[in-house]
């Protein structure tokens, strides 16, 4: 078993509602009880804080289930098969396969690790991170009180530094004016401050960029394969059955792909000047009759593929990029060691720090390896390369040298890992299922083994039977390392819809829009909808289900109005927990120009922003008869109420909530914010009166998380806020209150580790990926190790290319499909009794619909 081989590093796929945590509790009340691990030695890291706390909380109470069982012996008086019961039978069974451990140890043993858990680590790798460089400051050399920016700090540094650094280049005094008069002759300075926003995070390796230099012909090493690869493609379409205008482009295409693979970008330049402008933007209508040796989807595959190489191929321009870094990477370099210097680390600073401080001191390194008897990672799937480096590294052997990470050999026992590949949908953040693939693949080289599990405590097998059916070939489609291979999850028990002994109801169910309304718009469709969704939600609560049993998922959150509005329509009560448009809700907003009113009573624009509000009910007649008087926005000043009342009002609220929370901890004030205004009944009236007042509380919450973890101040508190609203991309603001007695709407991102009773999935037509794409964000770099750097950047109104951005979208395109895929997965395993996919358009695009 798993959880009690201490032997082996242990490798876990664990499927989707397949008790993965009760393993992880499990494997450590095992290793604790046996007396081969004490509590001090235990790192268990987890993907969020959330998850951490209630990973503790599992903990804690197996601790006490344990102690009570070695002291009574009783396991009939806990809950049948939990992880405490089972370790108790493995670790006092006298039989073989047991560790015959007496009741009077492990009763001493599960007292000591229940007494010293705080002495153990439960958290995030950014929390590990953290604690690890401040118990060696000079080492990593960083300030040991250092403070996790999350944007704003970094932002006006930047904008405080790169005047300076400018003024310096290109002044008299300056060094490199040869290289500036270059670089400036084909960008303008705010393109080149572009570039040096994106070298800033510490994700970048700005020294392996400096190193990589300039290559001579470096476009044509990169895309000459890419470039004969796709005219070999497109020269057997030639023999094909394609309409007239596929045909012709196809044509066109090869002899520019030769040039490609022959003469680089700047080949490939000269000869589309021949090429009529319709070539690179006209639609390709491949016609019914395509054959007769390949389909239809795969010549258009071929098609796109060579299409989408040629346009990123002719904006690649390798010289100007490789000027541009020369002149801007000086000066990332000086803003890094001054945010170190500063006490200001970024969440990657965090991690990249950490893995040089372990790779680049052996005697520290050894005495983290000592100091650690197991590690226990949950969520593996979801970490990126460079947590994927901190584990290795912490997993060797004492005295191993090796500074690559996928070289180290291994500690027998010590790693326990626990993921699944097929819920890997965090790429944006970082996630990188090939890099899981590899780090796991090591971890077997090693020795180590693999368990699968498959029984599924969530669903019973009419929603399972239907999901591998549907998954199986869809994850087939594309090979590893893209899509892992499917491991099919099957009932742990029976399960059926309505918890009675046959179903009442199917337990999936796919709900399909009347034909006759499909050519209509995206928008009137995502309407009709939401309102077959509130017709099959009025029943589900009809036959007994709570509202908050019901949860209704959407790839992004920005169709979400449209399905609250049908929603409301119905009066089925609703909150939408998270999304990007969380932190532009008018409520949000009002909250956040109130904190910051009460932080700073000299900010114009918070003032004016809580005066315009129904808080401070002032019209715009009446702020611009204001202004025309002389009149300035604070509260610090006498203001006429019967001239001004809505400025008066204002100035008055804002006095006095900073007369009643001064001395008060930052938590306090924010609640006062909202229990000593009338901010919470103003916002709670209208439509969606329940979600706005929900959003308050998220927001206190959150504000309140931020200032007590890092002791921040209260204006420091909304800056830290501000910058986590403007860089959330994921939707994980503070969730609403979880005891609300409402559906949930929320991103399958955002349902990611929850379940419900009922779940419908909507908006299958959607052709953007759930994670937004990635690429083309412009201002972008990052670090390929064989290509070199992969810059997007602004030149003008266009934008230009490193060879290695091109083979990394090309690349990318395939990762967001196979992730979209993936992340469909997720959203349909969600659901425990009921599951429902909603879709308006059959014939529509997206990849949730075509499969």
């Amino acid at each position: 078993m798993a959880t009690v081989d201490l032997a082996s590093n242990i490798v876990v796929v664990a499927g989707a509602g397949t008790g993965k945590t009760s393993l992880l509790v499990e494997r450590a009340l095992v290793a604790l009880g046996s007396g081969k691990l004490t509590i001090d030695r235990l790192v268990a890291v987890t993907f969020t804080e959330k998850a951490a706390a209630e990973l503790r909380e599992r903990l804690v109470a197996a601790l006490e289930e344990l102690l009570e069982l070695s002291s009574h012996g009783d396991p009939e008086k806990l809950r049948p098969q939990g992880e405490a019961v089972r370790a108790f039978d493995y670790l006092t069974s006298t039989e073989r396969g047991g560790a015959g451990v007496s009741h009077e140890d492990l009763r001493e043993r599960a007292r000591r690790a229940f007494h010293d858990l705080d002495e153990a680590f439960v958290g995030t790798i950014h929390g590990f991170a953290a604690e690890l460089l401040r118990r060696n400051p000079l080492e990593a050399g960083v300030d040991p009180y250092f403070e996790v920016d999350e944007g704003p700090r970094l932002g006006r540094l930047h904008e405080e530094q790169w005047p300076v650094f400018l003024a310096r280049e290109l002044g008299s005094g300056g060094e490199r004016h040869d290289l500036w008069q270059h670089v400036l002759a084909r960008l303008d300075p705010a393109d080149l401050e572009s570039l040096a926003l994106s070298l800033l995070p510490y994700d970048v390796p700005l020294d392996k960029i400096e190193a990589s230099g300039s290559e001579r012909c470096r476009d044509r090493r990169l895309l000459a394969g890419p470039a004969r690869q796709a005219a070999t493609a497109l020269r057997e379409l030639l023999s094909e059955r394609l309409n007239d205008s596929p045909m012709r482009w196809v044509k066109d295409a090869i002899p520019l792909l030769e040039q490609l693979e022959l003469s680089g970008a700047s080949g490939l330049a000269r000869l589309a000047q021949s090429v009529e402008p319709s070539f690179w933007t006209k639609d390709l209508d491949l016609g019914k009759g395509v054959g007769p040796s390949l389909s239809r989807e795969e010549s258009e595959r071929r098609i796109q593929f060579a299409r989408k190489l040629l346009a990123l191929s002719r904006r690649v321009d390798e010289e100007t990029v490789e000027y541009a870094l020369a002149a801007v990477l000086p000066y990332a370099q000086e803003v890094r060691k001054t945010a170190v210097q500063a006490g200001c680390l970024s969440f990657e600073a965090l991690l990249v720090l950490a893995r040089d401080l372990l790779r680049d001191n052996p005697a520290l390194l050894d005495a983290e390896r000592e100091r650690i008897g197991m590690l226990l990672i949950d969520e593996f799937q979801d970490t990126d390369p460079l947590q994927y480096d901190i584990v290795l590294f912490l997993a060797g052997r004492k005295g191993e040298r090796e500074r690559d990470p996928f070289r180290v050999s291994l500690h027998p026992g010590k790693l326990f890992i626990v993921g699944d590949p097929k819920q890997s949908i965090y790429r944006f953040r970082g996630a990188d299922i090939v890099a899981y693939e590899k780090a796991t693949a090591r971890v077997l080289a090693e020795g180590g083994r693999r368990v699968v599990l498959r029984a599924s405590f969530r669903s019973g097998a009419d929603i399972l039977g239907p999901l591998n059916s549907l998954f199986r070939p869809a994850f087939a489609r594309q090979a590893p390392p893209l899509q892992p291979r499917y491991e099919p999850i099957e009932p742990a028990r029976r399960l059926v819809a309505g918890g009675g002994t046959a179903p009442p109801v199917p337990s999936v169910t796919i709900l399909s829009i009347d034909p006759a309304e499909q050519r209509s718009t995206a928008v009137r469709q995502r309407l009709r909808e939401g309102q077959a969704i509130a017709r099959e939600m009025k029943c589900e609560h009809e036959r007994g289900r709570s509202w908050s049993e019901i949860a209704l998922l959407l790839p992004a959150m920005t169709a979400g109005p449209l399905y609250a509005r049908a929603l409301h329509g119905r009066g089925i009560p609703f909150v939408m927990e998270g999304g990007k448009a969380f932190g532009a809700r008018p409520e949000v907003q009002l909250m956040m120009a109130l904190l910051q009113t009460v932080a700073d009573p000299a900010d114009p624009i918070g003032f004016l922003a809580v005066a315009r509000s129904p808080l401070g009910a002032a019209t715009d007649l009446e702020l611009a008869r204001f202004a025309a008087a002389g009149g300035r926005l604070t509260p610090r000043r006498h203001i006429d109420p019967e001239v001004f009342p809505g400025i008066a009002r204002t100035a008055r609220l804002i006095g006095e909530l900073r007369a009643s929370t001064e001395g008060l901890p930052v938590d306090e004030t924010v609640r006062r914010c909202i229990e000593c205004t009338p901010i919470l009944p103003i916002v709670a009236i209208g439509s969606e009166g329940a979600q706005r007042a929900a959003n308050l509380r998220s927001l206190a919450a959150g504000a309140s998380r931020i200032a007590r973890e890092q002791g921040l101040s209260l204006d420091a508190t909304v800056e830290a806020l501000r910058g986590q609203l403007e860089r959330d991309k994921s939707g994980e603001t503070p969730l609403a209150d979880e005891g609300l007695e409402a559906v949930r709407v929320l991103t399958v991102h955002r349902s990611k580790g929850l379940e419900f009773p009922v779940v419908f999935v909507a908006d299958l037509r959607r052709e953007d990926r759930p994670n937004g794409g990635q690429g083309e964000r412009i201002g972008r770099t990052s670090w390929r190790e064989t290509e070199g750097p992969a810059v997007l950047m602004r030149a003008g109104r266009s934008t230009l290319l490193s060879a290695a951005e091109v083979l990394r979208q090309i690349e990318e395109a395939g990762h967001e499909l196979a992730e979209a895929v993936r992340c469909f997965y997720v959203a349909c395993t969600r659901a425990r009794e009921r599951l429902f996919l909603v879709q308006s358009d059959p014939r529509g695009g997206g990849t949730w619909t075509s499969l």
